[in-house]
C-alpha cells in the first residue's frame, strides 16, 4: 500500500483479508498486505489561532441543546470514587454551597430566550432543562420552583431531566417528578455487595437498601412512568466483577434493560487505580474480554443481544458505523474544532451556583465561558479553544484522530490550564478500534447486517 500522505491503519479480518481505514477521509477499502500496521502521518504542525468572527458566527446559529443547572455542591453521601471526593487534583471537592433562586432564574430566562431565536436552524428540537450536583434533592424546592416559573414563563414543551443517588427520593418528590414528567437518572452500581463497595455515605454504610426501598415505590405506583423515563447510571472500575454486573442488569425486576450509561471511573489527575495489584487488572480484562466474546457470538448466532452487553461493547461500533465521509482527502470538521471528539464549546451550557457557565456537568469549574448575565462569552471560547487546539502538537498525525472520544474534562487541571501529559493510554485506544474494525468487518464478511444488528429497531 502507498503510504505517503496516509492515516489511519491496515487490519485484518477473520477470514484473513486486509483493509485500510484512512482516518483523513473515513474510508475503509481493501488493500494487498501480509501485516497488521498503524499508520502515523507526517505532517507538520502548524497551529493556527482560532478566528473570533468565526466563533461568533457558530454561537450565533448554535442551538444550545441543553440546559445544566448544578444547584448544590453539597451531598449527602461520600462515593470514593466522586470527582469530588478530593481524589482528584483537578476538582473542588463537597461544601455547602447552594444555587440561589436569582441564578436560577436567569439561567432560564436567558436559555429560553437564545433557544426561541436559534429553534429555527433546528426546528424539531426542544429545550432540555437538567438538575444536576452534587445531591440535586437536596435543593428540591429549587427545583419546584424553576419548574413553576418555567410554566408561567414559556408556552412551549420543555423536557426535564434529574440526576440523583436515589437516597432522598420521597414520596413527595416522585410524584412531583411523575407529575412534571421528568427524565430520572439514578447512579446504580450494580448488586448490593458492588454498589456499597464505593457508594457509600460518611459513615461508610452502603445505599443500596435505601435506594432499593426509594425505587420500589416508584415501581410500583406508577409502573407505566417506571418503565418509560427511569434509568440507571452506572459507573465501574478495575474491582468490578463485570460478568456479575451484566447479570444483575439483565435479570434484576427493578433494573433490567434500564441502563442509560455505563462509564469508568476516570484516570485522569488521580491514583485511584494505583490500588489495584497486577492480578486484579489482570482479572477484570480476562472477564471483560469473556464478556466481549459472548456478546460477538450472540451477533453471529443470531441470538438477542440484551442492552448491558450492547451498552458495554456496541457503542464502539455504534461510534465507527457513525463515523464521518469525505470526498476531498480531509475529514471535513468545523474550522473551530480541535483534533479528538470534543464536542462545540456551547452546545450545552452547564450553570454553577456561583451563576457562571460551563461546558458540560462533567468538566471542573476552572474555566468559565460565560455567566448568566451576559450569557456566552466568545472571547473565552476563543481563549479555550486556541488551548485546545494545541494538542494538535500530539495528535496531528494519530491514526484515528477523527474517532478519539479525548475532550476537555480529561485533560483540564485545576488551573484551567490544559495538561496533555493527562491523554494517558492513547495506544490502547489506537488498539481498541482496530480491535473494533476487525470485528465489525468480519461480521460484514460473514454477511450480517450490522446496521439492523446496531441499530435495532424499538
Amino acid at each position: 500500500m502507498e503510504k505517503q500522505n496516509k492515516r489511519g491503519f491496515i487490519f485484518k479480518t477473520d477470514k484473513g483479508n486486509f483493509y485500510f481505514y484512512d482516518d483523513k477521509t473515513a474510508y475503509v477499502s481493501r488493500t494487498i498486505s501480509y501485516n497488521e500496521e498503524i499508520v502515523y502521518g507526517t505532517e507538520d504542525f502548524n497551529y493556527l489561532e482560532t478566528n473570533e468572527a468565526v466563533i461568533n458566527n457558530m454561537l450565533e446559529h448554535l442551538v444550545t441543546k441543553q440546559l445544566i443547572l448544578n444547584v448544590t455542591e453539597d451531598c449527602n453521601m461520600r462515593c470514593k470514587y466522586c470527582v469530588y471526593s478530593g481524589n482528584y487534583t483537578n476538582n473542588r471537592v463537597h461544601s455547602n454551597i447552594y444555587m440561589s433562586e436569582t441564578i436560577a432564574k436567569k439561567s432560564v430566562i436567558k436559555y429560553l430566550e437564545q433557544f426561541k431565536i436559534k429553534r429555527k436552524y433546528n426546528i424539531s428540537s426542544q429545550p432540555i432543562i437538567s438538575f444536576f450536583g452534587g445531591e440535586p434533592l437536596l435543593n428540591f424546592e429549587l427545583i419546584k420552583n424553576i419548574v413553576k416559573f418555567v410554566k408561567d414563563n414559556y408556552d412551549g414543551m420543555v423536557v426535564y431531566t434529574v440526576t440523583t443517588n436515589g437516597t432522598l427520593l420521597s414520596r413527595e418528590i416522585t410524584d412531583f417528578f411523575v407529575e412534571n414528567n421528568f427524565d430520572l437518572t439514578v447512579s446504580v452500581n450494580g448488586s448490593e455487595q458492588e454498589h456499597n463497595r464505593l457508594r457509600v455515605f460518611g459513615n461508610g454504610l452502603g445505599s443500596y437498601d435505601i435506594i432499593k426501598k426509594n425505587l420500589n415505590y416508584v415501581f410500583e405506583q406508577y409502573p407505566d412512568y417506571y418503565a418509560q423515563k427511569v434509568y440507571f447510571s452506572v459507573v465501574y472500575d478495575t474491582g468490578t466483577d463485570m460478568v456479575a454486573l451484566e447479570s444483575f442488569f439483565t435479570e434484576e425486576k427493578l433494573f433490567r434493560n434500564k441502563l442509560s450509561s455505563l462509564s469508568e471511573v476516570v484516570s485522569s489527575f488521580t491514583n485511584w487505580y494505583a490500588q489495584y495489584d497486577k492480578t486484579e487488572k489482570e482479572k477484570f480484562i480476562s472477564n471483560r474480554n469473556n464478556l466481549k466474546q459472548k456478546f460477538l457470538s450472540k451477533i453471529y448466532t443470531d441470538d438477542s443481544i440484551n442492552h448491558v452487553l450492547r451498552k458495554m461493547f456496541g457503542d464502539m461500533f455504534v461510534l465507527i458505523l457513525n463515523r464521518r465521509f469525505c470526498d476531498k482527502g480531509k475529514m471535513e470538521k468545523p474550522s473551530v474544532l480541535p483534533y479528538t471528539g470534543a464536542c462545540i464549546p456551547g452546545t450545552k451550557v452547564s450553570v454553577g451556583c456561583d451563576g457562571k457557565l460551563y461546558l458540560c456537568e462533567k468538566v471542573n469549574c476552572a474555566n468559565p465561558i460565560g455567566n448568566v448575565d451576559e450569557w456566552i462569552d466568545s472571547k473565552c471560547i476563543k481563549t479555550l479553544l486556541d488551548e485546545y487546539n494545541k494538542v494538535g502538537v500530539k495528535c496531528i498525525n494519530c491514526p484515528i484522530q477523527s474517532l478519539c472520544p479525548s475532550c476537555y474534562r480529561l485533560l483540564m487541571d485545576e488551573n484551567g490550564r490544559l495538561d496533555m501529559d493527562q491523554l494517558k493510554g492513547c495506544e490502547k485506544i489506537i488498539q481498541q478500534f482496530m480491535q473494533g474494525f476487525r470485528n465489525l468487518y468480519s461480521l460484514m464478511e460473514d454477511g450480517k447486517d450490522v446496521y439492523k444488528i446496531f441499530f435495532p429497531k424499538k
